[in-house]
C-alpha cells in the first residue's frame, strides 16, 4: 500500500522554448508548402507540355499523311499521263474519279508548261490560263512541292484570261483559301505538264479539332514563310495572314524541327507552344494551350496542399498549446514533487482511515490473496476479528472464500485489469444468511503488474424484499385488471336486456301515440335515451373485448388500402350530404398484417370523426408513407377547428370527450377512440393525433414492417 518513490525529471525545454519552437515549425511548413507549390506548378507545366508535344506530333503525322495521299494520286495522274494521250476523252472522267472520296481535295487539274488548264475534276475551270509562279517552285526534280496559300475556293479565283487581259480576281471569303500540290511531269510525246491538286485547309482545321477534342487548345498550321494555312476554331488570326516573327520560325527551324516553350502565341497571349515541322514538307505544326487553364489546372491541384497546410498549421498551434499547458503543469508539478513525496505516507495514513470510516464493509487482498486491511464495518458484519485475518489467504475461511476468488468473474480481475460485481449468499457467524453485492476493483502497480484487490459488500437482502414484494403488486394489479375487465363485460351483459326491453317498449310507444303529439315527443326521447345507453354499453363491452383480445386478433398479410377505401366509400355517403371530400393518396406498397375488421372498425372512427368535425365544403386528405424502417403511416387530416397538443394526447383515453368545438356534433360514449386506440396496439402498431399547422388535426395511424410468413391467431376472444 505504500507509493513508490517518484523520481525527479529534469526537463530540456521549457515552455517559454516551446513557444518558439512552435513557430519555427508553422515558418517551415509554410516554406516547404510553398516550395511544393512552386515545384508542382512546375510538374503540371511539364506535363502540359508533354501533352501538347504528343498532340503537335499526332497532328504532324496526320498532316504528313494527307499531303502523302494527296502525292500518291498525283503520281498516279502522271504515269496515266506519261503512257497515253493528255488529250484524251476519258481524262476529265478519270480525274473527278481520282477526287471522288477525299475530301481534304477540292479540284484535281492538267496544266500545260504556260498554265493552260487542259483539264480538271472542275469542268468550270478547263481552259482557264493559271499563273505558274502562283504555284510555286519545285524543291526536287521529280517530286511534288507545296505551294503557298492562295484566296478562293480553287485554282479559277486567280486566273486570267486566255487573251491574257488581266481580270479582276474572284472576290474571296476573308480566310478561305486553298494550298496547291504540284507534280510536273512529261508526256509521252515529250511535252511537260503539270499535275496540280487543290487541297483544302479547312479539312485538317477539323480534324485537328476532332484530335484535340478540348476548345481551350488551339492549333494552327504554318509554312517556312510564316503565312498561316489553316487554324482551329480557338484561333483569332484569319487563315493566310503572315506571321513571320513567330518564335519557332525565328529562333528553332531548322536546326531543332520540335520543341516547346512558354511565351506568347498566335494571337497575342501567354500559352505554352508546342510545334512539329513535317518529315517531307516545309509545314510547321503549332498547339497551344493558354497559360490560364495551366495555372486553372495548378490550382486545383493545390487544393488538398492548402487543406493539409491548414490542417498541420492547426495541429502544431493545437500541439504548441497542449504542449505548453503540459509543461506548465509539469513545471508546477515538478515544482510541487518534495511536497508531494513528504505527503505520501500522510496520504496512506488518510486512504486507511477513508476505509476504516467507510459504512460499508471493506476489505483489501494482497497479489497472494491475503488480506492486508478490513474496515469495521467488515468486523460487524462477518462477526470476525481482524487481528485473525490480516496475512491470512481469504480462502482458508469456508465462511469467507467467496472473498477471495470467483472463478467466472475475476479472471481479469486479479490479472490486475477491470473490475468484477457478482451476488452471492453470505452466512453469518450466527447463521443468518444475507444476500450481497460484493464489488471488487483491481490494483495495479506503476510498473503494470497486479498489485492486489479492494473490495466492498454491499446488503441487498432488503433490496430483494421489496423486489419481490413490487412483484406481487403487479401481479395484483394484473389480477384486478382481469376482474375490472371481467366486471364490465358482465355489467355490460346485465344491463343489455333491461335496455332492449326500453327500447322495444319505447319504440311501441312511438307507434301507438303518432296521433298525441305530446306522449309522441316523452316515447321518442325515452326511445333516444335507450339507444344512447345501449350505444355506452356495446362500448364498453367493446372495449373490453379489445383490451383482452391482444394477440388473439386474426392477423393476415393485406393491402391497407382495399381495406380503407372500403370504408371510405361507405363514409362518403355522410360526406357528400355535408359537401364534404374526402381524397386518398395512397404509397406504392401499403401491405401489413391486420385483422381486417379490427383495422376497419379503427379506421371507421378516425374517418367518422374528421367528417364529423369537418365544416361544409371543406376536404379530407388520407395519405400514406412508408419510413426507412418499413413501418406503415396512414394520415388521416381534417378540416376541423383543430385540438391544442395538450388535449390531442388526452384525445385517446376513454370516456374523455374532445373540447367544446366538437361538443355539438358529439354524441358517443367517447370510447371510440379508446377502442381504436387498444385495436392498434393490438396490432403492435399505435395512434396519435397532432395539431397542423395550416389547420385542423392529422391522426397518425401506424403499423410494423409486414410480416411476410401470415400468421392467423385464435380469436375465441374476439366478437
Amino acid at each position: 500500500m505504500r507509493p513508490k518513490e517518484a523520481t525527479t525529471r529534469t526537463t530540456w525545454l521549457s515552455s517559454t522554448h516551446l513557444v518558439w519552437a512552435g513557430c519555427l515549425l508553422a515558418t517551415l511548413l509554410v516554406l516547404l508548402a510553398s516550395a511544393f507549390a512552386v515545384v508542382q506548378r512546375q510538374d503540371t507545366v511539364e506535363q502540359e507540355i508533354r501533352r501538347t508535344q504528343l498532340l503537335a506530333r499526332l497532328l504532324a503525322d496526320e498532316t504528313t499523311r494527307t499531303l502523302d495521299a494527296a502525292s500518291l494520286t498525283l503520281a498516279m495522274i502522271s504515269q496515266r499521263m506519261q503512257s497515253r494521250d493528255a488529250s484524251s476523252s476519258d481524262l476529265p472522267e478519270r480525274l473527278v474519279e481520282s477526287v471522288r472520296g477525299l475530301p481534304y481535295m477540292r479540284s484535281l487539274s492538267l496544266l500545260d508548261a504556260s498554265g493552260k488548264v487542259l483539264a480538271s475534276s472542275n469542268p468550270a475551270a478547263v481552259g482557264a490560263v493559271i499563273d505558274v509562279h502562283l504555284l510555286g517552285q519545285p524543291v526536287s526534280a521529280g517530286e511534288a512541292w507545296l505551294g503557298p496559300w492562295m484566296p478562293g475556293r480553287d485554282l479559277t479565283d486567280s486566273k486570267r484570261s486566255p487573251s491574257a487581259t488581266p481580270a479582276p480576281p474572284a472576290r474571296a471569303l476573308p480566310g478561305v483559301g486553298i494550298v496547291t500540290l504540284v507534280q510536273r511531269g512529261t508526256t509521252s510525246d515529250g511535252q511537260t505538264f503539270l499535275a496540280v491538286a487543290a487541297l483544302n485547309p479547312d479539312y485538317l482545321s477539323n480534324h485537328f479539332q476532332q484530335i484535340l477534342g478540348e476548345r481551350s487548345l488551339t492549333a494552327a498550321l504554318l509554312d517556312y514563310q510564316g503565312r498561316m494555312l489553316t487554324g482551329t476554331e480557338g484561333v483569332l488570326r484569319l487563315p493566310g495572314t503572315s506571321v513571320p516573327s513567330h518564335r519557332a520560325l525565328q529562333e528553332y527551324l531548322p536546326e531543332q524541327e520540335s520543341g516547346s516553350y512558354e511565351g506568347q502565341g498566335l494571337d497575342g497571349t501567354a500559352v505554352i507552344t508546342s510545334f512539329r515541322a513535317s518529315r517531307k514538307h516545309p509545314l510547321l505544326v503549332v498547339v497551344e494551350e493558354p497559360m490560364v487553364q495551366v495555372i486553372e489546372a495548378w490550382r486545383q491541384k493545390l487544393g488538398w496542399l492548402l487543406v493539409a497546410s491548414l490542417a498541420g498549421l492547426l495541429t502544431i498551434l493545437v500541439a504548441t498549446v497542449s504542449a505548453w499547458r503540459s509543461l506548465r503543469t509539469h513545471e508546477h508539478m515538478a515544482a510541487a514533487l518534495d511536497r508531494t513525496r513528504n505527503r505520501l505516507e500522510e496520504s496512506e495514513r488518510h486512504l486507511r482511515a477513508v476505509i476504516e470510516a467507510a459504512p460499508a464493509p471493506m476489505f483489501v487482498l494482497d497479489p497472494l490473496g491475503r488480506y492486508v486491511l478490513v474496515n469495521q464495518a467488515f468486523e460487524d458484519f462477518l462477526g470476525v476479528r481482524r487481528d485473525d485475518l490480516i496475512g491470512q489467504r481469504a480462502d482458508t475461511d469456508p465462511t469467507l472464500s467467496h472473498l477471495a476468488y470467483h472463478p467466472v468473474r475475476d479472471v481479469a480481475l486479479w490479472a490486475g485489469a477491470g473490475q468484477s460485481n457478482y451476488m452471492e449468499n453470505i452466512v453469518l457467524r450466527s447463521g443468518a444468511c444475507r444476500q450481497a453485492l460484493i464489488a471488487k476493483v483491481a490494483l495495479t502497480r506503476p510498473d503494470g503488474r497486479p498489485g492486489g484487490v479492494i473490495g466492498s459488500i454491499t446488503d441487498v437482502t432488503s433490496f430483494r424484499e421489496a423486489e419481490q414484494r413490487a412483484a406481487d403488486a403487479m401481479t395484483a394489479s394484473a389480477k384486478a385488471h382481469q376482474a375490472e375487465s371481467e366486471f364490465i363485460g358482465n355489467l355490460s351483459h346485465a344491463l343489455r336486456t333491461p335496455l332492449q326491453s326500453i327500447i322495444g317498449f319505447s319504440e311501441l310507444g312511438v307507434m301507438r301515440s303518432r296521433h298525441d303529439s305530446l306522449q309522441h315527443e316523452l316515447f321518442t326521447h325515452v326511445q333516444s335515451g335507450g339507444q344512447r345507453m345501449l350505444s355506452v354499453v356495446n362500448d364498453l363491452l367493446d372495449l373490453s373485448r379489445v383490451k383482452n383480445a391482444t394477440g388473439t386478433l386474426h392477423r393476415n398479410n393485406l393491402d391497407t388500402r382495399d381495406l380503407i377505401e372500403e370504408v371510405i366509400r361507405h363514409a362518403r355517403i355522410d360526406a357528400r350530404a355535408r359537401q364534404i371530400d374526402i381524397d386518398v393518396q395512397p404509397c406504392a406498397n401499403t401491405m401489413a398484417s391486420v385483422d381486417a375488421l379490427r383495422f376497419q372498425q379503427a379506421v371507421r372512427t378516425l374517418i367518422e370523426r374528421a367528417v364529423r368535425v369537418s365544416p361544409p365544403g371543406s376536404q379530407i386528405e388520407v395519405r400514406a408513407s412508408r419510413d426507412n424502417a418499413g413501418t406503415l403511416h396512414w394520415w388521416v387530416h381534417d378540416a376541423g377547428p383543430g385540438l391544442p397538443d395538450s388535449e390531442c394526447e388526452t384525445m385517446f383515453s376513454a370516456f374523455i370527450q374532445q373540447r367544446r368545438a366538437e361538443e355539438g356534433s358529439r354524441d358517443g360514449s367517447g370510447l371510440e377512440l379508446a377502442i381504436c386506440q387498444q385495436i392498434l396496439r393490438g396490432l403492435d402498431g399505435d395512434v396519435r393525433c397532432k395539431a397542423h399547422p395550416n389547420g385542423g388535426n392529422v391522426c397518425q395511424l401506424s403499423l410494423p414492417a409486414r410480416n411476410l410468413t401470415t400468421a392467423v391467431l385464435p380469436a375465441d376472444k374476439v366478437a
